[in-house]
């Protein structure tokens, strides 16, 4: 029962709560495989990396059949011998009807196969600072939709791709994987906001890949069959670069990284976040993957997670979000573009008040869809999403080790 309540609240976004309820199934039972792993995706939500290595491994051991824990234990803490094993054990009982779940097992499965034993995105540059040049993107002259760098895969030409917070790693069109002699490992569909049908695509493998003076070896990426992802050549999570403190100064045009503080780290070693004098003034945030989730207020409601995304040319809420505390009309005035095409149904809410961080942001006539997709895909519920006119007007400092953000007010 202590576990199903922790499930309930993890996925409505109340994690400290689910967090309570999972350890309180764990002390009734320590062998209780799914309590130990709900305590470990509760500590790697809040960053606490080698303490949810060593749950996923206790948990599996506890039960490897529960397709739940295999999941997490393939994906965080098992050596690349135990991924391929278990993915295969996997594979043989999955039902082939959902072509999601079965088309990225399958590509995990090739990619181990492919990569025998590489480490992959090792930093081939020295590990100091770097300033890189930020590019604004237009749609036309009076639109700016985000910001890009300049990317050069295998030394081939560099194409400018959107810098998104809510992607991971890098997405390119097939023009871009072809001039650059992307090797193709597995088919994988490319999913993101939209209600379109996800576009095909297939997980690839680059030799090198260079941005600005830092260059890594033995790349693994993601290439969409379309000519375009989301108006641009693709996307580039700032992730790749999580062995550094990385700020996205808008102001100066500038994505500048910086050596993490605290202990060395190798990028690969799960670690629990690092609490130095050196965080002072930043954000806990949680952790979904590659995603940053943070903790907002709408109006004086109570705390719900907001997607820091720098692709996103708009804020948005859920619909769900915005029918609590505003009024809600339909908008057809309005396009939301994402990798899955339009969004079928746009929403206007009325003017809301966003805290967060110790900030208070007013925002009037802020759109609104749904997010479901989004809140399944994560793992709990999304309330809204944190987009490029929002985040412009702070100095954000990203640490992906540690799951911490500072937002610096940049005064107009």
């Amino acid at each position: 029962l202590h576990c199903a309540l922790g499930d309930i609240e993890f996925r409505k976004g109340h994690l400290k709560v689910a967090s309570t309820e999972y350890s309180t199934a764990s002390r009734l039972n320590p062998k209780d495989a799914r309590a130990v792993y709900g305590v470990g995706r509760v500590a790697a939500a809040y960053s606490l990396n080698a303490a949810a290595y060593r749950l996923f491994r206790l948990a599996n051991r506890l039960n490897p059949r529960d397709e739940t824990i295999v999941g997490a234990f393939t994906r965080l803490a098992a050596t690349d011998q135990e991924q391929a094993q278990a993915l295969e054990q996997y594979l043989a009982s999955l039902d082939r009807n959902g072509r999601r779940d079965y088309q990225w097992l399958v590509a995990r499965l090739e990619l181990r196969k492919f990569l025998a034993g590489k480490h992959t995105w090792v930093l081939a540059s020295p590990y100091q600072p770097s300033k890189i040049r930020l590019h604004t993107l237009l749609i036309d002259p009076r639109r700016p939709y985000g910001v890009g760098v300049e990317v050069s895969v295998n030394g081939a030409k560099p194409e400018t791709l959107l810098v998104d917070t809510g992607a991971g790693g890098i997405v390119m069109n097939r023009v871009m994987a072809a001039k650059a002699h992307v090797q193709r490992i597995a088919d994988l569909d490319v999913g993101g906001i939209g209600d379109k049908a996800d576009p095909t695509g297939y997980l690839g493998f680059a030799e090198s890949i260079r941005v600005g003076d830092v260059e890594f070896h033995n790349c693994v990426v993601h290439v969409s069959d379309k000519k375009s992802v989301v108006e641009s050549a693709g996307l580039i999570g700032p992730s790749v670069f999580d062995r550094f403190l990385i700020t996205m100064d808008f102001v100066h045009r500038s994505l500048i990284l910086d050596p993490l503080p605290g202990p060395a780290w190798d990028g690969e070693t799960p670690v629990d976040r690092y609490q130095g004098k050196e965080l002072e003034g930043f954000t806990r945030v949680l952790r979904a993957g590659s995603d940053l989730l943070v903790a907002t207020r709408i109006e004086e409601g109570p705390d719900r997670l907001f997607l820091l995304d720098s692709g996103s040319s708009t804020t948005m809420m859920s619909t769900a979000a915005a029918h609590d505390v505003t009024k809600v009309h339909r908008d057809d005035s309005v396009r939301i573009t994402g990798v899955s095409g339009e969004v079928d149904k746009v929403y206007s809410a009325d003017k809301v008040m966003l805290q967060f961080a110790g900030f208070r942001q007013e925002n009037r006539d802020v759109t609104a869809i749904d997010l479901s997709g989004v809140s399944r895909s994560e793992g709990t519920e999304i309330s809204g999403i944190m987009g490029l006119p929002l985040i412009v007007l702070f100095r954000i400092t990203l640490d992906y080790r540690d799951g911490a953000v500072k937002f610096d007010y940049v005064h107009p």
